[in-house]
């Protein structure tokens, strides 16, 4: 398959966050609040063309951050979600946003 032009590739963009809370959560309960939040705010429509994901081998347990992709146009719609979700799994959490970045290397 052939590559596409930059011209016709989607630009994304790269948002690092961290959790704030009084215990560790894992990757999956952060994920089922991450998307109930992203529709809830953004809407079915504008959350596939956003395509939010999260990317689970940059998930640290021990420091409770993580990185998610999202198409260019879409960070500050994704960042309102995330401060949106102010509980997980019965308990009281705060997610910041730390960076936003092009490339993934940035944010290491």
């Amino acid at each position: 398959m052939k590559r596409k032009i930059p011209a016709e590739r989607k630009s994304e963009r790269y948002i690092k966050f961290k959790i704030h809370s009084n215990i560790d959560h894992c990757l999956s309960d952060i994920v089922e609040e991450f998307w109930s939040s992203v529709h809830s705010y953004m809407g079915s429509k504008h959350a596939s063309q956003a395509e939010p994901w999260l990317i689970a081998n940059k998930f640290s347990r021990q420091n409770q951050e993580g990185v998610i992709r999202v198409n260019r146009g879409f960070e500050d719609d994704l960042r309102t979600s995330l401060i949106l979700i102010n509980e997980v799994q019965g308990e009281d959490v705060f997610l910041s946003t730390q960076d936003v970045s092009g490339t993934l290397k940035r944010l290491d």
